[in-house]
């Protein structure tokens, strides 16, 4: 419950700020149409709406806890320990709603499934309250899915740089599973064989606060950037969100191009060890190249 107040109050935050944004966007176009009657934008790009689509190679660090009912819970690298891989390609989808000349509503998803193939494991390990012992073939799945929401306003704003604060919101969405089986001596030297397969989900809100600008180096080129970060750690529960981007777009036509940007995105949760779920930490980052479209 202690994270669904963290998104309310954040939630409250963003709804402050954003109400007058949406109030204060009719004003802001009709403001903006009469300029451009009198006077022409130094870029001719449109920005009323920007939908970015592509490929994401994504580099992922994933270390997880699955709590049971019994016992303290070991936490568990499916990279190092399992041997899925680190890496991944992807689609992903960003889209940025200007609400008004000085406020933006920015929207993105990706999702991201890897499997492993069996190996061996090297050490002893609890996963909801099952002991995976060193010497079994175990492999491990994961899904994550990342929405992200977040409104800008643009403290500075000229023709060609704007800069100002961030407010976001989101939800990450993981499923882990580790399998095992295999075969282990008791002391008494029966053979015993193993069967393991257990699963478990995480599903929370995240939010976070930090700031964004965009430069136009040239009519048709511009530098994106984006910096938020949040820690919260109520009683014994912690809470953190790194989430950062730079690129720069290319629009060789007026309503198409093309953009690559570095992506970097740091999720950590922990709860108490009597929540009898999965926390732990995601990682990842990549390079992320993608068409561009302005309306």
């Amino acid at each position: 419950m202690t994270s669904w107040r963290i998104l309310a109050a954040a939630g409250v935050i963003i709804v402050a700020v954003a109400a007058p944004a949406v109030a204060q966007a009719p004003a802001d176009t009709k403001a903006a149409q009469a300029s451009s009657t009198t006077k022409t934008s130094w870029s001719d790009l449109p920005d009323r709406f920007q939908v970015d689509a592509g490929f994401f190679y994504v580099n992922l660090a994933t270390k997880l806890t699955f709590q049971g009912t019994i016992g303290p819970a070991d936490e568990v690298s499916f990279e190092k320990d399992l041997g899925v891989s680190d890496v991944a390609s992807t689609y992903w989808l960003d889209t940025t709603l200007r609400l008004g000349r000085r406020h933006q509503f920015k929207l993105s998803y990706v999702s991201v499934t890897r499997d492993g193939d069996p190996r061996i494991l090297t050490r002893d390990f609890i996963w909801n309250d099952e002991v995976y012992t060193a010497g079994l073939s175990a492999s491990g799945s994961l899904g994550t899915d990342v929405l992200s929401a977040y409104y800008r306003l643009a403290v500075i704003k000229r023709d060609r740089f704007e800069i100002g604060p961030a407010l976001g919101l989101g939800y990450l969405k993981l499923n882990a599973r580790i399998a095992a089986q295999g075969s282990l001596t008791k002391p008494g030297g029966q053979i015993e064989a193993v069967s393991l397969d257990e699963s478990g989900s995480l599903g929370v809100p995240t939010g976070d606060i930090g700031g964004f600008f965009n430069a136009w180096l040239s009519k048709r080129v511009v530098m994106r950037g984006d910096f938020l970060y949040i820690f919260v750690k109520p009683g014994e529960w912690e809470a953190s969100v790194t989430d950062w981007r730079i690129g720069v777009d290319f629009y060789p036509w007026r309503h198409v191009g093309i953009g690559t940007q570095y992506k970097y995105n740091y999720f950590r949760y922990q709860q108490p060890v009597s929540e009898m779920n999965v926390s732990g930490e995601v990682k990842y980052k990549g390079l992320q190249v993608y068409a561009s479209f302005l309306f």
